[in-house]
């Protein structure tokens, strides 16, 4: 007999040490500094590439694996202001996000957008080419955090 085994909804790389250290490095930033920056994908074309059926019944028709579909990336930035949480700068980029498109929206409308003095937060996208966008930023007197 074979058990099932759940799949975690917790990262097996998960350190505790290190969570303390973000969470300690990010305390000292105050809240009203802080842009946080994260885009998301829009899929219209969402097609289940597997079904249940009675036997001979076709669950799915023209859905390939590994198609790719239209979508579009949203970016915005969000930020804690008098009123409560701010969105900024937003974008809607066709196709998927890459780092060319990133950039340029950081350069033109985010750090347009973000006072001097204040952190811009993101994750480490495979996009995210680090060094160009520590250039924009510094170029701009904001401050980049991963």
């Amino acid at each position: 007999m074979v058990a099932a085994v759940k799949k975690p909804f917790t990262y097996s790389e998960k350190s505790e040490e290190k969570r303390e250290r973000y969470l300690n490095t990010i305390g000292q930033i105050p809240e009203e500094n802080r842009v946080y920056v994260d885009g998301s994908g829009i899929n219209r074309d969402l097609k289940r590439e597997y079904g249940r059926a009675l036997r001979g019944v076709t669950v799915v028709k023209d859905c390939k694996r590994g198609r790719k579909f239209h979508c579009v990336t949203v970016v915005p930035g969000q930020l804690h202001d008098e009123d409560g949480v701010g969105q900024l700068a937003s974008m809607c980029c066709p196709g998927t996000m890459n780092g060319t498109c990133f950039e340029e929206w950081c350069e033109t409308k985010l750090l347009k957008s973000v006072e001097k003095g204040e952190t811009v937060i993101m994750d480490r996208a495979s996009f995210h080419e680090e060094k160009r966008l520590e250039e924009i930023c510094e170029k701009h007197t904001v401050s980049l955090w991963y």
